[in-house]
């Protein structure tokens, strides 16, 4: 065996190991529920986990709520205003009565407000979402192109935010019709609300004698760390109009994957025709967490979405050679167009274009960083009751940009769980 192919002996401080030893732990208890191979010890992690869950349950259930606020109706009668020939300075010389309001509340967002009036006209936000946490304080306004002329009212007229707690609602649809009516937003803050958690099953491993995982578990959580527009310039001869506003920085998340294979596929050998990709191919484990960059309808008024995200992880992979196995430790950093496509409320594509950085730091010869294109589509859908019970189909491409060696697919099918019905199956 040739120096290039030994195993690089690296202290504990090195960065990669820091961020394994930080992260991994964390999701250990997961990665027990469902790959480990010894049965004892997964009847103790759940049990184990089962009595964490209890303690917490006693205080929040797996399916409790929290109120954060409501929205209030408190006048029907509103002045209505428009630009007459073109000029910027508003002229109220109308007013109209609300018949209904109808909301469509979704990430911290309205995401589609419509105000229907007694002569049926519709007014709408037509450029961006609104934020509700500043719903009050913005003074937004909502339009219609009404015998060509475009009019607008103003929300704080008219609907007033009443802010519990600063926290994002979960999604909703709510209609408001009379003075005095309210809607109540909540979101969960139960373990099935913290904690997103798949199971796959890898087709080309399962069936096609590859080295793809047997099984994946995939746990993910997401945070919405901002919910306003960005505040382009306006339209000059209709500011009213508002613009075209994208969201930056909308969310954060966090995603682990623990892979279970074949014994005969559990650790890639160090030889001569030894590729990086097999490091990714066999990894068991992988952790990466994704900040969105940048948010925006596609098109308007669209449940799809377009985003561009960056961010980094590690993958964790078993390597042998002639005398010793040791795993090591693959980090990486990304950037992706992401696509979020619906047809309806239950069935949906979403769609990436993973460009990332990585490196095998741990192998000497291969320490180079190396560019990795990785598209990947995901197509789900879930009974229109039971959102939380997804079916999964996902496809993965992974080529190296830099030699083209040894690309491979994947091709996943799998569910998602309610994390509490896993650790008691009773409830």
């Amino acid at each position: 065996m040739t120096t290039r192919h030994k195993i690089l002996a690296k202290k504990h401080s090195d960065f990669a190991f820091l961020i394994s030893s930080l992260l991994i732990p964390f999701f250990t208890l997961i990665q027990t529920l469902t790959i480990a191979q010894d049965a004892d010890s997964v009847t103790l992690s759940k049990k184990e986990l089962k009595n964490l869950i209890t303690l917490i349950n006693e205080d929040v259930g797996d399916d409790d709520q929290e109120v954060v606020g409501k929205f209030f109706l408190f006048k029907t009668k509103v002045r209505v205003f428009k630009s007459p020939n073109g000029r910027t300075t508003p002229d109220s010389t109308k007013t109209v009565n609300i018949k209904k309001v109808k909301l469509h509340i979704k990430d911290g967002v309205v995401f589609d407000i419509q105000v229907v009036t007694d002569d049926n006209l519709t007014f709408t936000n037509y450029y961006s979402p609104i934020n509700i946490n500043l719903f009050n304080e913005t003074s937004g306004n909502v339009t219609c192109l009404n015998k060509g002329k475009i009019e607008w009212i103003f929300l704080n007229n008219f609907l007033r935010w009443e802010r519990e707690r600063g926290y994002n609602p979960r999604e909703e649809l709510a209609i408001l019709s009379d003075v005095g009516d309210s809607v109540e937003l909540k979101r969960g803050v139960g373990i099935n609300y913290v904690v997103d958690l798949n199971l796959f099953t890898d087709l080309p491993g399962l069936f096609g004698d590859k080295p793809n995982g047997i099984t994946q578990t995939e746990a993910y959580t997401k945070f919405v760390t901002n919910t306003s527009h960005v505040r382009f310039k306006k339209n000059k001869t209709y500011p009213q109009l508002g613009r075209k506003s994208p969201i930056l920085f909308k969310y954060f998340s966090v995603r682990a994957i623990f892979s279970k294979f074949d014994s005969k596929y559990e650790t890639t050998v160090l030889d001569e025709d030894f590729s990086r990709q097999e490091l990714l191919q066999k990894a068991n484990v992988n952790v990466d967490f994704t900040l969105n960059l940048l948010s925006s309808w596609l098109p308007r008024k669209s449940p799809n979405w377009f985003s561009i995200n960056t961010g980094g992880g590690i993958y964790s992979s078993s390597l042998s050679t002639e005398t010793d196995t040791s795993n090591v430790i693959l980090p990486y950093f990304f950037f992706e167009p992401y696509i979020e496509l619906r047809s309806s409320q239950n069935f949906g594509l979403d769609f990436s274009l993973r460009f990332f950085r990585q490196q095998a730091r741990q192998v000497e010869g291969f320490e180079e960083w190396r560019w990795i294109f990785r598209p990947q589509a995901t197509l789900f859908w879930n009974p229109v009751d039971a959102p939380s019970s997804k079916i999964f189909a996902r496809i993965s491409y992974y080529n190296d940009l830099d030699d083209k060696e040894n690309p491979f697919f994947q091709f996943q099918v799998g569910y998602s769980l309610r994390l509490s019905n896993v650790i008691n199956p009773a409830k």
